[in-house]
């Protein structure tokens, strides 16, 4: 219970710190993508969430978000690891 804890702890403040990128110029979002991408993959590996669809909705949006990336679209990327990350911290 304690690992949960402090794995969703993890999760939630490095949310809450990449959250601020979408203040941060256009560059800097494009730089962030991978790094998110590799954050979430982690926090994935790591992750005690219990449903397994929980876990497989946030790996389906981590995909979307990595394809957005390399497609260009960091707003829309951005949008969808959010979505991952909030997955992944219940």
């Amino acid at each position: 219970m304690l690992t949960h804890t402090f794995v969703k702890a993890i999760v939630l403040s490095s949310a809450m710190l990449l959250s601020t990128v979408g203040a941060s110029t256009a560059a800097t979002a494009v730089e962030d993508c991978p790094t998110r991408v590799q954050e979430l993959k982690a926090a994935l590996a790591n992750s005690v969430v219990a449903d397994r669809s929980e876990r497989a909705i946030a790996k389906q949006y981590l995909a979307i978000g990595s394809s957005l990336h390399e497609q260009g679209k960091h707003t829309q990327a951005h949008q969808y690891l959010d979505f991952a990350v909030g997955k992944v911290a219940r």
